[in-house]
């Protein structure tokens, strides 16, 4: 996309301070996960010689394979910030945006100053919705607007509701001008709710293969990287457009690798799903959502993977390879609370939502075999974690059963499901 106008600017480099870690607050240590089942909870570990992402435990040093790595930390939710929404569903915080060029051009977040090209971004909310819902149906809009429209351009959304189309001639951290067909409309950003972004001449549309970083940031920021280095102030990150991103260590709040051993079923396409109505209403399938739309969160927590499902409901994957096993986390996902004030929500936690979950296997002789029930599980319990063993097996079937009160708020959710090799 070539800009009409181009906003021309003293550019400010951002300075990262480097506190020695000896004035900082201990790390909190965080659940680290591996494909292999390991579960202990451990901080980063200081930077070595060769730079590697690596992890401090109960005094040990653990170095994962990125193939190995599943998950550290928990990933924060963005809050009322500015937000760019980037290729593969990054988000990027923001408190100032200029158009420069071909390029973006992003400060305010504990990301420090970003430029990245105008192609590798979906689009920018300049004021998020509070409500959860809301802000991620937003969110979900924008990344998937240039699929839905794949001529260039911008689609501009005003806070009243209303939709302005043409193409982005300028942008400043005050005001942004759209050449429409009508001419050119300026708008004060504080009147403009987000901007999608549509498809330009630089954009390929392929995505990064082999093992991805996707890195989270305590300001609600998740960046995928093509590699993780550790340097003494925190972590550097090779994005996918190229660009290196400094994150220090007090603000990084998760790392969930991507194409390595642990295969989500989210990425994958089901042979067979079936929701059975208590009475009328049909619930589809989500990856990597609540049924709802929003992310998947339990227990105050986000994830970044995993399935949705409403109760009765079934779902079966062919396996086109030797798994070892299958790997999740059971819960009642807390959108069954969004609608309640935090004290009303605290006392009726047991009230909101009730599922039973199971696991089954083919062999391949067409025998389902069932190989885990869990037990109930209710709104505002913590998530369970479960590890099947899949030797042998050529199709794995989940199903989510009503329990307590018919199929009353059961947003069941199998969090980061997986297949680990």
């Amino acid at each position: 996309m070539t800009a009409l106008f181009n906003v021309t600017c003293c550019r400010i480099v951002a300075i990262a301070v480097l506190i020695p870690l000896a004035c900082c607050r201990p790390a909190q240590a965080e659940e680290l996960l591996l494909a292999d089942g390991t579960k202990v909870a451990a901080t980063l570990a200081d930077a070595s010689a060769d730079a590697k992402l690596a992890f401090a435990a109960a005094g040990k040093r653990i170095v994962p394979d990125g193939h190995d790595l599943v998950r550290w930390g928990s990933f924060a939710s963005p809050g009322k910030i500015m937000l760019a929404v980037l290729d593969g569903g990054d988000l990027l915080a923001f408190s100032q945006a200029a158009l420069e060029g071909d390029k973006l051009r992003l400060k305010g977040g504990v990301c420090g100053e970003v430029r990245l090209p105008i192609a590798a971004a979906r689009g920018l909310v300049f004021h998020p919705p509070v409500a959860a819902l809301a802000r991620d149906r937003l969110l979900d809009d924008l990344a998937q607007w240039r699929a839905k429209d794949p001529s260039a351009g911008v689609r501009v959304i005003l806070d009243n509701g209303d939709a302005v189309l043409g193409t982005l001639a300028s942008l400043d951290a005050a005001s942004l001008a759209v050449d429409t067909p009508a001419g050119r409309l300026d708008l004060a950003v504080g009147r403009v709710r987000a901007l999608a972004i549509g498809r330009s001449s630089a954009d390929d549309g392929r995505a990064p293969r082999g093992v991805r970083y996707v890195v989270g940031a305590t300001d609600g920021s998740r960046i995928t990287a093509t590699e993780v280095r550790m340097a003494e102030s925190g972590l550097q990150l090779t994005t996918t457009w190229g660009e290196t991103i400094a994150l220090a260590r007090e603000n990084v709040a998760a790392i969930q690798t991507l194409g390595g051993r642990a295969t989500y079923l989210s990425d994958m396409r089901p042979s067979g799903y079936k929701h059975v109505p208590y009475l009328a209403m049909a619930w589809p399938l989500a990856n990597d959502r609540s049924v709802v739309g929003e992310r998947l969160r339990a227990d105050g927590r986000e994830y970044l993977k995993g399935l949705g499902m409403h109760s009765a409901a079934s779902v079966t994957y062919a396996l086109d390879r030797a798994y070892r096993r299958f790997d999740a986390e059971l819960a009642v996902d807390d959108s069954v609370f969004a609608e309640e004030s935090a004290t009303t929500a605290s006392s009726r936690r047991s009230q909101r939502g009730s599922v039973v979950f199971r696991v089954y296997i083919d062999a391949g002789d067409g025998k389902w075999q069932l190989l885990h029930t869990s037990k109930t599980v209710r709104g505002g319990d913590k998530p369970t974690p479960i590890a099947v063993d899949l030797a042998g097996a050529k199709r794995l079937s989940l199903i989510v059963d009503f329990a307590d009160r018919a199929d009353e708020w059961d947003r069941a959710a199998w969090l980061d499901a997986r297949l680990v090799e």
